[in-house]
């Protein structure tokens, strides 16, 4: 679990940067996520842009709440469920604190990954369908929708 320039395309990353919080898993749905933290001394915050094995990697606060979800597909990050903190985009548009709002993924011309931030929106029916009853496990204070 790491960033950019750890990742090995054909498995693993050359350093780990998280771990897995114990052997903490949340399923439902038939999907599986991993409590992830930072290793110590790690200057990454957030949750790991690539992942090793996982489908859905999760965030903990201080509190040790649940209060973010990353998805991934064949690795690599597709979004982010965030709910913890308020949101608004750059039209204006708001998201509450609580309410589960989506940030996806791209990737940039010189193959990075960045976090579209200024474009969130709500979960759409088949993320809720797939994803919702995985959030509402790991942090049952989310809510899907306004």
């Amino acid at each position: 679990m790491g960033q950019q320039r750890e990742y090995i395309e054909s498995g693993g990353f050359s350093s780990y940067l998280y771990i897995q919080q114990g052997d903490t898993i949340v399923a439902a749905n038939g999907v599986e996520g991993k409590v992830v933290d930072k290793i110590e001394g790690s200057s990454y915050d957030g949750l790991p842009i690539f992942s090793n094995t996982s489908e859905v990697y999760f965030k903990r606060n201080q509190k040790g709440e649940i209060i973010q979800a990353r998805i991934y597909k064949d690795r690599k990050p597709v979004c982010d469920f965030d709910w913890d903190h308020s949101h608004t985009n750059k039209n204006g548009e708001k998201f509450e604190a609580g309410v589960v709002h989506v940030q996806s993924f791209k990737q940039k011309s010189d193959g990075s990954w960045m976090r579209v931030s200024n474009k969130a929106r709500y979960m759409s029916n088949e993320e809720m369908e797939r994803y919702g009853e995985l959030i509402k496990k790991a942090n049952p204070k989310a809510k899907l929708r306004p």
